[in-house]
């Protein structure tokens, strides 16, 4: 029983330690993931800059340089996003290693007791001669016992001093990997606070040709051109979505299939995995939260514009919200795609399977990555102010690249 019962501690303890080996591991990959995330939006804004200063030539109307304005703060909104998640990984990443060298330290105070309490008793025996404590025993077997004894305590004193040794260097080692991280989270923070400046240079650009565009019908029109085509280019977007998962489960039953062939010409009977995509999306038909906190301002359907009295489609509901407030994923689900476009400004779209995806407009900071799986109420993004200077979220909801009202599948 009493086996049974080591055998289960030292399960643990390793599995203990292996689940935080891995759990910094895969913190260390988001690091480095968000890094290169980073330095990628910083190259695009760059390489957007140059564009813009060749393009200086040119006549441009105010449209086009609010459409200018427009694209450069979705990069640096995206960038500022990024940087935060950058930051957060990184303070992350220190109370780890803070906790770690805090362990160390414990470890090595330990030793450094025993080590001291092994000094005093050989400084108190200083003077005996520990041959003659081998000779004055009482019999061979005796002095065989001593000998040994002796002998393991010498080695046990070298183990010590050399894990002290090593225990201070693991130290030394772990301060500097803090310093190395409280100095890129000094970084990180400067670097947010420069381009949270450049951010509001350009948003007041913003305000200033929005200020002149509401004056001038003409250039009104346009920008609800621009917004239908940004919303053919969303379910253009999802139908690419569907069409490259479908061309993915059609490799994967390909795949199978040659499998199969192959283990039947081996005789080999190997059972044949289904592959099903399962969805829970469709239960919540009028169960769903609201994505941000806030009241529905302009409905799913046809809209009459109050200036210019043209009718256009809503394919989904404007949710106005108050200035800071946080954009949650109603359900489980991947992050399927990011963009930026003209009039939506920063867009997400979230894939929950089963042909069901959400799509989430006029972000400002976006706190997640492509790829990312996100549970219910994850925090996904901040919002942008619209046209009309207000904070609106523009919420979608899509089925089989069919839109749907969301104010039906909202609660």
């Amino acid at each position: 029983m009493r086996k049974s019962n080591l055998a289960q501690k030292i399960f643990i303890i390793f599995f203990f330690f292996s689940f935080v080996s891995i759990c910094a591991q895969d913190l260390q990959k988001k690091i480095n993931q968000s890094q290169k995330n980073v330095q990628k939006l910083k190259e695009e804004i760059k390489n957007y800059e140059i564009r813009i200063a060749s393009e200086s030539q040119k006549e441009k109307n105010e449209l086009d340089r609010l459409n200018d304005a427009n694209q450069k703060i979705g990069l640096l909104q995206q960038l500022l996003g990024e940087l935060e998640q950058s930051r957060s990984l990184t303070e992350l990443n220190i109370t780890i290693l803070r906790d770690q060298l805090k362990k160390t330290q414990g470890e090595l105070n330990v030793l450094k007791n025993l080590t001291g309490q092994r000094l005093v008793q050989t400084y108190k025996h200083r003077a005996e001669d520990p041959l003659a404590y081998v000779f004055t025993s009482d019999s061979w077997t005796q002095a065989y016992a001593r000998v040994k004894y002796a002998k393991i305590i010498a080695n046990q004193d070298k183990t010590d001093l050399q894990t002290l040794r090593r225990k201070k260097t693991k130290i030394e080692r772990q301060k500097k990997l803090i310093e190395a991280e409280l100095l890129q989270q000094k970084y990180l923070i400067a670097d947010k606070k420069n381009e949270k400046t450049i951010l509001d240079v350009e948003l007041n650009r913003r305000k200033a040709s929005l200020s002149k565009i509401r004056k001038d019908k003409r250039l009104l029109n346009t920008m609800l051109e621009e917004k239908r085509d940004d919303l053919v280019t969303l379910n253009s977007l999802i139908a690419e979505l569907e069409r490259k998962k479908k061309e993915q489960e059609e490799l994967e039953l390909e795949r199978q299939r040659k499998l199969k062939a192959e283990s039947a010409e081996k005789n080999i009977a190997y059972k044949e995995p289904k592959y099903v995509e399962k969805s829970t999306f469709g239960l919540y038909k009028g169960k769903l939260p609201y994505p941000v906190a806030g009241k529905i301002v302009k409905k799913f359907g046809d809209q009459i514009n109050p200036i210019l009295g043209t009718k256009t489609r809503n394919p989904g509901i404007e949710i106005q919200a108050a200035q800071n407030a946080t954009v949650r994923a109603v359900a489980k689900g991947r992050i399927a795609h990011i963009a930026w476009l003209r009039r939506m400004g920063n867009t997400l779209l979230i894939d929950h399977g089963g042909g069901y995806y959400t799509v989430y407009a006029h972000l400002s900071e976006i706190y997640v990555s492509p790829e990312q799986n996100v549970s219910a109420g994850d925090m996904i993004a901040g919002l942008d102010e619209n046209e009309e200077g207000k904070y609106v979220l523009h919420f979608e909801i899509y089925k089989d690249q069919d839109v749907q009202d969301p104010s039906i599948w909202l609660r």
